[in-house]
């Protein structure tokens, strides 16, 4: 949320204190108090936007990297013994499917990543037999490399996710607050008749309109009863 956006929320919140600290004045007008709901509801959702845009990805970001070392050593359980069972056997073409080194494959782009892990997976499936009885490869390992794959494809696409999921709020954001703009100005015109029955009131509502920055500026609105006087002192 910007600076203004901040500004312009603490402004409604002004405003609701406003109406409920007076809610005997205007209890009775169906038409204010369905107005003082309407920006309650949206002042709700601005919190919620605000909320879910000031999520980070950090953690997102970290468990992605935690889960591909996970990965990558469930990999190498099996690589190894692939790539000795190979070269014993003179296969070449297996060899060169399944040997890479730990950091090599901690290098490779995810999508490379998921696709080896399920190559491993189908060559360690193929050859289980002489992997079990002669090679050290365990159930264990089998059934490891199968759970590490499935929790890495779940956070792929994680924190490009979670970056849309704040995008989306920010738009959202901007479209609560010029609901909530509009909804002000409605209840600026229901407000307008209490410069005649509660003055207090009414000032005590414009006050709460102004807006006021980080910096202790005020943005003061001009009250209708000011507007009509400068149109006639013009």
């Amino acid at each position: 949320m910007t600076a203004n956006q901040e500004n312009r929320l603490s402004m409604i919140l002004a405003v609701l204190v406003c109406m409920d600290n007076n809610t005997a004045l205007w209890q009775n007008t169906f038409a204010i108090m369905q107005t003082v709901d309407e920006l309650k509801q949206t002042e709700q959702a601005i919190r919620g936007m605000h909320i879910t845009q000031s999520k980070k990805t950090t953690g997102t970001t970290r468990n992605k990297k935690q889960q591909r070392t996970a990965l990558a050593k469930a990999l190498i359980s099996l690589t190894g013994p692939l790539a000795a069972y190979a070269r014993q056997k003179q296969n070449n073409e297996l060899l060169a499917d399944v040997y890479m080194s730990l950091s090599a494959i901690k290098q490779l782009r995810d999508s490379n990543l998921k696709d080896y892990a399920t190559s491993i997976y189908n060559f360690t499936q193929t050859h289980l037999t002489a992997l079990q009885a002669d090679y050290g490869v365990t159930p264990d390992d089998v059934s490891n490399l199968a759970t590490q794959q499935a929790l890495f494809d779940g956070l792929i696409a994680s924190p490009r996710t979670r970056k849309t999921i704040t995008k989306n709020a920010t738009t959202r954001l901007v479209d609560l607050l010029e609901n909530a703009r509009n909804t002000l100005e409605t209840l600026d015109d229901l407000i307008a008749p209490y410069i005649n029955k509660n003055i207090d009131f009414y000032t005590t509502y414009h006050n709460a309109r102004s807006i006021i920055d980080l910096h202790g500026k005020v943005t003061h609105r001009s009250k209708p009863d000011e507007d009509s006087a400068d149109t006639q002192a013009q």
